[in-house]
């Protein structure tokens, strides 16, 4: 059964996707204006290195780039308001590589996340590939979730789209989200 913090993370890599074909191919200056404005309204909270029970995969470096706008337009919100009702936590993080998007799938599998890092376990793959999903312009997106003292953390893994021989953007995007408790008495 998924969660509705794994479904709101799906879904806004989706949207993610979206927004970054209609950023590519739509434009024009009222887009551009608007997209300038809500950038310069946004102050994303970043890490400087990944957390702990995250695994590091090898031959990857930490980024100083920032979030692309279209994906803080969109993710920052969903991060903030939707999957948390405007209770959750949300930060991020950009390594580089020269891997492909299916070495990110192969080393952060549910069975390491698991090991490593007390994620919950699936039997299925959490891993995506944008074409799959009808969006080029990702190239893999990942989710896992966790419970631990009363909240609900999520983590997306986000690969750009791969192109030979070009560093390979990776984003890790995490949620921590409080979970309602309810007192069932009598």
């Amino acid at each position: 059964m998924a969660s509705k913090l794994l479904i709101g993370i799906g879904v806004g890599c989706v949207v993610i996707g979206i927004g970054v074909t209609v950023a590519v191919v739509g434009g024009g200056w009222y887009l551009k204006h608007k997209v300038e404005q809500k950038y310069h309204e946004m102050s994303a909270p970043t890490v400087t290195q990944l957390w702990k029970d995250v695994p590091q995969m090898d031959k990857m470096s930490k980024s100083d780039m920032d979030m692309p706008v279209t994906m803080k337009i969109i993710v920052q919100p969903l991060m903030n308001r939707v999957l948390g009702q405007g209770k959750s936590s949300g930060d991020w993080i950009v390594f580089t590589t020269m891997q492909k998007p299916e070495d990110i799938k192969n080393f952060y599998t549910n069975e390491r996340m698991t090991k490593f890092g007390n994620w919950d376990p699936s039997n299925k793959s959490t891993c995506l590939t944008g074409d799959s999903q009808g969006i080029p312009q990702v190239g893999l997106f990942c989710v896992f979730e966790k419970h631990q003292n009363n909240r609900q953390i999520g983590l997306a893994i986000i690969t750009g789209e791969y192109e030979q021989n070009k560093a390979l953007n990776v984003f890790f995007l995490r949620v921590d989200n409080p979970v309602e408790t309810t007192n069932k008495s009598g």
